[in-house]
This record gives structure tokens, C-alpha cells and sequence, in this order.
């Protein structure tokens, strides 16, 4: 992570590392953040939600990893309700 930006990837990689989370399981957990907000930069034509992205990722940095996967989609799921 070079270029740190924005650095809310790079405090989240960071925090899940520390919790014990692989290298692997963290990039998959940033995806799954990642993915519904490219979704809907692809699919509704909208821009890219950078302060969203940022928000989510500090809003979950300091979660057990175990958990956060199944929290994840969660929120994302209660998103495609609306």
C-alpha cells in the first residue's frame, strides 16, 4: 500500500492484520465493502461514494474479524431494501 490513499484502506488493513486476520481474509473483507459501492457506480450511474467508503471502513476496523464478514453483508443486504 504505497500510496496510502485513502488511508482509511490502510488503518483498516492494518487493524485486521493486528486481530490475526490474514492477508487474504482482509483484502476479501475490504472488497466486500468495496463492492456494493462499485455497484452502484456501475449499475445507477452514480459516483463514487468516497466519503461512504471511508466511513464504512473506520466503522469497522475495530470489529472482530469473525464477525465482520457475516456484519457486512448485513448492511449491505438492508442497503438493496431501500
Amino acid at each position: 500500500m504505497a500510496e496510502k490513499d485513502p488511508i482509511e484502506v490502510f488503518q483498516f488493513y492494518n487493524a485486521m492484520r493486528n486481530r490475526k486476520c490474514d492477508h487474504h481474509e482482509t483484502t476479501h473483507l475490504i472488497g466486500v465493502i468495496l463492492t456494493p459501492l462499485m455497484f452502484q457506480v456501475m449499475n445507477e450511474q452514480r459516483p463514487f461514494d468516497i466519503d461512504g467508503y471511508r466511513s464504512l471502513l473506520k466503522k469497522y476496523k475495530t470489529r472482530n474479524p469473525d464477525k465482520l464478514f457475516d456484519q457486512l453483508l448485513g448492511e449491505n443486504e438492508s442497503d438493496s431494501d431501500e
